[in-house]
C-alpha cells in the first residue's frame, strides 16, 4: 500500500480494507509514515464522519481509508486511485469500490493486492465482474525514487515560478558564499526528505516475471519452486520458516 500511494502519487486515494480493525492499523501505520490521511468506518460518529471528508475535499488528506459500509455514496473530488488492501468480497463489490474513481469522465486506476495463495479467488471475482486486469508486481523503492525523480524536477520548477522578491534577497545572500547547484541540490533534498520513504519489497525468484503474461492470467510459480526459494532464502539468513494455526481470527498479527 505504501508503495503504491508512493508511486501513483494521485491527488486522492481511496483504500479499502475488509473491517473497522483493519482501517484503524491501516490509517495509523500510514499516518506514522508521513501519509496525509483520512480513516471512515462505521463506529465513527457522524460529525467524525464530516470531519473526515471535510479534510479530504479541502486537500489537509489526500488518503482516505476505509470500509465498504462508510464508502457507500462516498464522492470525492479528484480521486484518481482506488487500492483495494483487501480483496472485495464478490465482483459487485469489486465494481462499487473501483467505480469510486474515474468518475465525470476523468482518468481513474483501480488496484487490488492480490496475495499469491488468493490469485484464483481474485481472478473469478474479476471474470464475474468481467473486468481484464493487468498483472504486475508492486513497485519497488528503486521503481519509485526513479519516478520521484521526475515528479521533483516539475515540483522545483513549479516552485520557481511563485517566488517572490524577499525570497529573492535570501536567495542573493545565499549566493553570496555557495554555488548554485549546491543550493538547488540541498532544494531537493528537503523536498525529497518530506515524502514518505517506500518499503524495500521481498520477491521471490518465482514470481519473477519469465515471459510476457496474458492480460487476466498471471504466470503462476510451482509449488516445488516456491518451497526452494523458501528453504534458500532461510539458509542464507540462518532462520526458520514455519506456519502456526492462528490467525486474525484470534486476534493473532506478524507482530
Amino acid at each position: 500500500v505504501v508503495n503504491l500511494l508512493r508511486y501513483h502519487d494521485a491527488p486522492g486515494s481511496l483504500v479499502f480494507c475488509a473491517t473497522r480493525d483493519g482501517v484503524t492499523r491501516l490509517a495509523a501505520n500510514l499516518s506514522e509514515r508521513g501519509f496525509s490521511v483520512a480513516a471512515l468506518s462505521g463506529e465513527l460518529s457522524q460529525r467524525e464522519r464530516n470531519s473526515a471528508l471535510q479534510a479530504l475535499r479541502d486537500g489537509r488528506a489526500r488518503v482516505c481509508v476505509a470500509t465498504d459500509v462508510a464508502a457507500r455514496g462516498l464522492d470525492l473530488p479528484d480521486l484518481g486511485l482506488v487500492i483495494h488492501a483487501d480483496l472485495p468480497q464478490n465482483s459487485q463489490v469489486l465494481v462499487h469500490r473501483s467505480g469510486r474513481t474515474g468518475r465525470a469522465g476523468k482518468h481513474g486506476l483501480a488496484i487490488l493486492i492480490v496475495p499469491d495463495a488468493a490469485r484464483r479467488y481474485a481472478e473469478r471475482i474479476l471474470h464475474a465482474a468481467h473486468i481484464q486486469a493487468q498483472w504486475k508486481l508492486a513497485p519497488s523503492s528503486d521503481d519509485i525514487r526513479v519516478r520521484d525523480q521526475d515528479q521533483l524536477v516539475l515540483e522545483i520548477r513549479s516552485l520557481a515560478d511563485q517566488v517572490t522578491d524577499d525570497d529573492r534577497a535570501v536567495a542573493r545572500t545565499l549566493l553570496g558564499d555557495r554555488a548554485p547547484d549546491d543550493l538547488v541540490a540541498a532544494l531537493v533534498r528537503v523536498r525529497r526528505e518530506a515524502r514518505p520513504a517506500p518499503e524495500e519489497l521481498f520477491v521471490p525468484p518465482s514470481m519473477q516475471p519469465r515471459r510476457a503474461e496474458k492480460p487476466g492470467r498471471p504466470e503462476r510459480p510451482q509449488r516445488g519452486a516456491r518451497e526452494h526459494d523458501r528453504r534458500g532464502a532461510s539458509d542464507r539468513r540462518e532462520g526458520v520458516w514455519f506456519t502456526i494455526n492462528v490467525g486474525r481470527s484470534k486476534n493473532a498479527d506478524p507482530k
